[in-house]
């Protein structure tokens, strides 16, 4: 990447003519110090960046949503397993994940089960198998499944997203805003959690927080319009609320000043 980049600049400098900016003028860049960075790198050991369980799971559920062709990703999987005399657990996480990206849902439950007798108590598992069940509409399962794994790691932001999504899901609203809430304190700069918010106050039809939580969304993709839009959306849904009125014209105030200066 060092390489790479001092290419960059060498190619940018024709751009200066015979005066480049002044940190070139000490450090400039020429052909023999780009091939010495390139061959010093090449030098370089290639070591794993990691041998752990959770890594590896993580690596094989990358490789099967970025396969190309998911059905052949199942086939290939499916091969390995045949083959093999032993028990591959990452081989066989990866073929859940294919399962479910292909809509062989059942499969993919039945594989995950297997993997949780083995490691009953694994965050991955847990939220995988729910996830899985979340997309079968077996929501009360998945909430269950969830619960237990929240009551020995309380608050973890995986389980407690398929939570609330398993709670949106079965209506239970208020229980799933709750618990986005409480992860919101925690990360109150991740947009999804907005954005299922959103859905939550969508479920129990309260338009007047939905546009809030809206608002939170966009504005942390940078849509600082539409933020202040659906900001003001929400205010004739105040009506008489003085208090609620008046924090959502503060929260515009502070979405416009944010933004001073720049070029949206």
């Amino acid at each position: 990447a060092m390489a790479d980049f001092f290419e960059s600049l060498q190619r940018s400098m024709r751009y200066y003519g015979d005066l480049p900016p002044e940190f070139l003028l000490t450090h400039p860049v020429t052909e023999s110090r780009i091939t010495d960075t390139r061959s010093r790198a090449s030098q370089m050991p290639i070591t794993p960046s990691s041998k752990s369980l959770e890594f590896e799971l993580m690596k094989a559920r990358m490789t099967v949503d970025f396969a190309k062709d998911a059905v052949a990703k199942v086939t290939d999987l499916e091969r390995q397993r045949k083959d093999s005399k032993v028990f591959l657990e990452i081989l066989e996480y990866a073929l859940a994940c294919a399962y479910y990206k292909t809509n062989r849902l059942d499969d993919a439950i039945d594989t995950m089960e297997n993997l949780l007798e083995k490691r009953p108590n694994r965050i991955t598992y847990v939220a995988t198998l729910a996830e899985i069940l979340n997309k079968a509409g077996r929501y009360k399962e998945a909430a269950k499944l969830l619960e237990k794994g929240l009551e020995y790691t309380p608050n973890n932001y995986v389980l407690s997203v398929h939570y609330a999504d398993s709670l949106t899901l079965m209506n239970k609203t208020d229980h799933a805003v709750l618990v986005l809430r409480e992860q919101i304190t925690w990360q109150p700069n991740w947009p999804i959690l907005w954005f299922m918010l959103a859905e939550a106050y969508g479920k129990a039809n309260d338009r007047l927080n939905v546009y809030q939580a809206k608002a939170e969304y966009y504005f942390l993709y940078g849509h600082v319009h539409k933020a202040i839009e659906q900001l003001e959306y929400a205010i004739p849904l105040a009506q008489n609320q003085f208090q609620i009125t008046s924090r959502i014209r503060q929260r515009i105030q502070e979405i416009r000043q944010s933004t001073e200066g720049l070029d949206f």
